[in-house]
């Protein structure tokens, strides 16, 4: 009896040090097998939790956790990533700054104290800028000749960019065309009188009057600026010397 209750206690013993943790080695490497099968990083993170969450603590527990971190660097890399080609994507238009603010306000919300988060904000710094470049470019591109882009253009870039990187560069050019502009103003201004597009004539006087509020041509053009409108039928009168 006594040899009998050794030979059983050895073979607990044996069972305990070395049959057992090739079990749950083996196990895990079924796990891991399982893991590396999955088409989702989400799906790999659920079995590892799972097997943490059925296993007591041991050195296979603490090796799914740190897979699951890694995991989730992978994750996180992934929507960063495709955040930033969806901005990158987005055309620079009138929908871009909420369009891209949304995508990194997004990726924020789902990853606040992630190892992206800091880019993600100096990302969301930079879409004013990227606006203004874009919006400089395109007015520079504009023809020579091409007065009403060309005025609408500096003002509007003035209105949009009030602290623009290139705010003194379109001042001096809004400046340097005053004269130009106002000579085309008023011819513009009588065909456009004699076609009865009034509405046209008006709309060029209000864009020069805003464009160059302190400049002697808009005192002018204040007092040769006259309007009558009728509603649904509007008629103008622009006089000009």
């Amino acid at each position: 009896m006594a040899i009998f209750i050794v030979v059983l206690a050895a073979g607990a013993a044996a069972w305990f040090q070395v049959i057992d943790p090739m079990l749950v080695k083996k196990e895990y490497t079924e796990i891991l097998a399982q893991v590396t099968s999955q088409t989702t990083l989400e799906e790999q993170e659920i079995i590892l939790q799972s097997y943490i969450e059925s296993h007591p603590p041991g050195p296979h527990t603490l090796a799914a956790e740190e897979r699951i971190k890694e995991i989730f660097d992978l994750i996180q890399k992934r929507e960063f990533e495709s955040a930033v080609l969806q901005v990158d994507a987005l055309p620079v238009d009138e929908n871009y700054k909420a369009s891209a603010t949304a995508i990194y306000t997004g990726y924020l919300d789902q990853f606040p104290d992630g190892i992206y988060a800091e880019k993600v904000r100096r990302k969301q710094s930079e879409i004013p800028s990227i606006i203004d470049n874009n919006d400089y470019t395109a007015l520079k591109a504009i023809g020579v000749n091409d007065y009403d882009k060309r005025i609408v253009a500096y003002h509007d870039y003035l209105q949009e960019h009030p602290d623009g990187q290139y705010r003194e560069e379109v001042e001096l050019l809004q400046s340097d065309m005053c004269e130009i502009y106002y000579r085309y103003l008023k011819k513009e201004v009588k065909v456009s009188d004699q076609k009865k597009e009034w509405e046209r004539g008006i709309w060029l006087c209000d864009k020069f009057i805003t464009s160059y509020e302190k400049n002697p041509f808009t005192y002018s053009t204040h007092h040769f600026f006259r309007r009558a409108g009728v509603c649904g039928s509007a008629v103008f009168y622009v006089y000009f010397s």
